[in-house]
């Protein structure tokens, strides 16, 4: 980087360096060939090591995470090389902003970990870099596809790992549409290098955006268009994968019911629960001592989550007891449904337990998807009812605001989203 460069410290990389982030700050363009240019097999060789030099990074870093990981049996090869990418990925984003920042207390700017391993591959004569615009776009959209792909799998990855709930969710969510994030990684990177490789724009402001724009143009390219299911369709799905749980034929012990007498009562005891008061909760608890000691199907253990889980609620829509005691029968709710997807064959007399759980998860999120759908599309038709009628004063709009606040105004259905 030239020492009078006006643009020091933000976030400037010198050529060969293909910077994921580029668009934090200014894209320096490629150096030009002063000699002939290449042709051929040359050019070939020029082009493979200028991509080399854009992967090698994180699969560097991948293969040193892994080397780290493997000796660890709680941990292993696959983990460590995604925390490996993670590391490089987040180690970029890190001194990107520190570059940004920089100018402001006359900081010098420092070598992303990226580019550092990058020079390094190039003065071992592993990779080369871009001699030419083309060269350095290429460079800086694959660098940045990799980028974002390979960190969205290394969430997905770590996901599986994680120990407490909202850790797991949020890694999941970070892990989401991998074909998204590389196509984001690379517009974000691709936009500000082809406008100062080609266009000469050299406004860290104009790059920024520039980038923040390809990377959300990336993206929403790259997303698949969800396709609206019919609240009908979805229903029937649901159906038959009750009935594969079914047919799964698992029938619970008598001891393990009368076990889960006693986890409902545990938990209570957790929520200060009174007997003498809570006048809700001793309503539910009684549904469970009627259970106790009594052989039961698997579908039938459902049927009797959903009485629990509705019992707060009237045909109505009106609620019950008050917001604690809902809140302890929702409790037992999870008790049950903690009971059922951890359920062993030591636990039940006949059938898998295991299959019988995976086809009931699969059905109680479709059709709480199709009962979500099957709301919507009632409120939809409702209003479109009410408006279209020839005395109605009622827009479009209006109808459907009312129709909505009917649903939230129903306690039940609301418990149902």
């Amino acid at each position: 980087m030239k020492q009078n460069d006006p643009y020091a410290g933000l976030g400037t990389y010198e050529q060969g360096g293909a910077d994921p982030y580029a668009g934090l700050g200014v894209v320096e363009k490629a150096m030009p060939r002063t000699k002939a240019p290449r042709t051929g097999m040359d050019k070939a060789t020029q082009v493979a090591g200028v991509a080399a030099n854009a992967l090698l990074p994180y699969a560097t870093a991948a293969g040193m995470g892994a080397m780290a990981g493997a000796p660890f049996a709680g941990v292993g090869a696959p983990v460590g090389a995604a925390g490996g990418v993670l590391a490089l990925g987040l180690g970029d984003i890190g001194t990107s902003a520190y570059n940004l920042a920089a100018p402001l207390f006359g900081g010098q700017r420092v070598p992303l970990p990226s580019e550092t391993m990058q020079r390094g591959y190039q003065q071992m004569g592993a990779t080369r870099a871009p001699e030419t615009p083309g060269e350095q776009v290429f460079s800086d959209i694959l660098s940045g596809a990799v980028g974002g792909a390979g960190q969205a799998k290394a969430f997905q990855t770590l996901a599986s790992k994680a120990t407490s709930p909202q850790a797991r969710n949020f890694m999941r969510a970070m892990g989401q549409n991998i074909r998204g994030q590389a196509a984001a990684g690379a517009g974000a990177a691709g936009a500000p290098s082809i406008a100062s490789n080609f266009l000469d724009v050299t406004n860290p402001a104009a790059l920024l955006g520039l980038s923040l724009a390809g990377g959300g143009a990336g993206f929403k390219a790259a997303t698949p268009k969800a396709k609206a299911i019919p609240a009908a369709q979805l229903k029937e799905k649901s159906t038959d994968l009750y009935k594969q749980m079914e047919a799964a034929n698992v029938n619970v012990a008598p001891t393990a019911m009368a076990d889960l007498e006693s986890a409902a009562l545990s938990k209570l005891q957790s929520l200060k629960y009174d007997p003498d008061t809570d006048a809700l909760v001793n309503k539910a608890l009684g549904l469970f001592t009627k259970k106790a000691n009594k052989p039961i199907s698997f579908d039938m253990l459902e049927k009797f989550r959903r009485s629990i889980r509705d019992l707060p609620y009237s045909e109505a829509g009106g609620k019950s007891g008050t917001a604690e005691q809902r809140g302890m029968v929702k409790a037992l709710d999870d008790v049950i449904d903690d009971f059922m997807s951890n359920l062993t064959p030591a636990q039940t007399t006949s059938g898998d337990p295991a299959a019988a759980a995976a086809f009931l998860n699969q059905a109680r999120g479709v059709r709480s998807t199709a009962y979500q759908t099957e709301t919507l599309e009632n409120a939809f038709d409702a209003a479109n009812r009410t408006s279209s009628q020839a005395d109605s004063t009622k827009s479009f709009s209006r109808a459907l605001r009312d129709e909505f606040s009917r649903i939230a105004k129903n306690d039940r259905k609301m418990s149902k989203f």
